[in-house]
């Protein structure tokens, strides 16, 4: 047990074992990892070999790194103790045990006891990577059948996001500066070929703005430390994860590999992370493959990828499946534009790519149900028969109450009159929820 442990105002941790003193600065605690520089107060001056002194200490008292989870590095922290007082008398294996534990737990203690508090004045952060898009700093999805350019889309927001151009239209508020952890690809030719086309197109990325990572199979929470060394080291602020089927480690339908997955993604640096997923068939629009806390894990929004091609032209409709952090945004539509060796990226036309896809409002929904069933269906049966939640049904219902529909009193919704609502609303979100 330590003697004392006390945190000083610099941040630094003084523990003392046995009457050795011991301060701890610059510390970095994970949970796989806790370093600090170490200096080590022994009464005794020290009396050992001159030239092994300045090998490990930068000055008297000694002085050194020390990463306490690591057995080696311990281990040889304590030999440079032994070599440098020579005093077969001190535990120093049991002091600087005790010593690094009594540390990591006022650190931890410091960090994380303080409940936050913000300013009187404090005004609301509503940057964005793309505004009304991907808020900054927050766990974000893109989600979609294969083969709907879903990795081009992105690959396409951190290029132009880089430049701090905007995106199809939608200012940026921070320059991204993105890691790209690939599990589809086992080369860099994929990503590369997608850059290159980008760059023809007008969408090339900003100098040193990207960095590429082949995954190779490693599952996320296997790889916190790497990915923090890069982030760090590059000064990233952006991490794509292409795509979360792959990097959770197991089954996507089970609920412990979704939380794991977001519980190593919150232990990266402060960035924003946009992830791809996929959904096993066209119908299932609402949720990515797996488990439900795939979509519940979220915090910032999740985005439903529809697409049609055609010859030289795919056009993408992004639809709002969640979202988390401030106003709501609006679906919108991505127009790609394809020549032999290059792609243009730019605003497309929801309205006529709802048209061509069937997609529909659920207001629309709503009243073609209605429509169907002119007898009246309670809000559970209604939402039964368009595929919402019963919350989301009877929020747009009200919203119809004496414009088009009424309730009779079994609370039952019937048509009002025989008025029929526009289905196609440009200026109503395709997938309002």
């Amino acid at each position: 047990m330590a003697d004392s442990v006390t945190v000083n105002p610099d941040d630094s941790i003084e523990v003392v074992v046995d009457g050795v003193r011991m301060i701890f600065r610059d510390v970095v605690c994970r949970t796989r990892t806790f370093d600090a520089t170490l200096t080590v107060f022994y009464p005794p001056e020290p009396t050992g070999d001159a030239l092994k002194a300045a090998m490990f200490a930068s000055e008297s008292p000694f002085e050194y790194h020390i990463g306490a989870k690591s057995l080696s590095n311990v281990t040889a922290y304590r030999r440079a103790l032994q070599d440098y007082y020579r005093d077969e008398s001190i535990a120093w294996q049991r002091i600087l045990h005790e010593g690094c534990r009594a540390a990591e737990g006022a650190f931890v203690n410091r960090v994380h006891s303080a409940a936050p508090e913000l300013p009187d004045d404090y005004e609301y952060d509503n940057r964005a990577l793309v505004a009304g898009v991907f808020p900054l700093n927050r766990v974000s999805m893109v989600f979609g059948m294969g083969e709907t350019a879903k990795s081009l889309g992105l690959q396409s927001v951190c290029a132009d996001a880089s430049r701090g151009v905007g995106w199809v239209g939608r200012a940026t508020n921070v320059r991204a500066r993105t890691l790209w952890l690939d599990y589809e690809s086992e080369s860099v030719h994929d990503f590369a070929e997608r850059k290159l086309w980008l760059t023809h197109g007008g969408h090339p990325f900003a100098e040193d703005s990207i960095r590429w990572m082949a995954a190779r199979g490693i599952p996320v929470t296997e790889m916190v430390d790497a990915l923090t060394r890069e982030i760090e080291r590059f000064n990233l602020n952006t991490v794509v994860v292409d795509s979360v089927a792959y990097a959770c480690g197991g089954d996507p339908s089970k609920a412990e590999n979704a939380t794991s997955f977001y519980n190593a993604l919150a232990r990266l640096p402060l960035c924003t992370k946009l992830l791809i997923a996929h959904t096993d068939k066209a119908e299932n629009d609402r949720y990515a493959f797996g488990s439900i806390f795939w979509h519940n894990g979220l915090h910032g929004t999740s985005w439903f990828v529809q697409t049609q091609k055609e010859q030289d032209r795919i056009t993408q409709g992004w639809y709002l499946r969640k979202s988390s952090s401030g106003p709501r945004p609006h679906d919108f539509a991505v127009q790609m534009d394809f020549e032999p060796d290059s792609v243009t990226v730019g605003p497309g036309n929801l309205t006529a790519l709802n048209q061509a896809t069937g997609m529909q409002t659920v207001k629309a929904k709503i009243m073609s149900a209605i429509h169907a069933n002119q007898q009246g269906l309670t809000t559970q049966e209604l939402a039964k028969v368009i595929g919402e939640s019963d919350h989301v049904t009877r929020t747009r219902a009200n919203e119809l109450k004496d414009v088009a529909l009424t309730q009779t009193p079994e609370k039952k919704w019937v048509l009002l009159d025989q008025r029929h609502m526009d289905e196609d609303e440009p200026q109503q979100s395709a997938f309002e929820a």
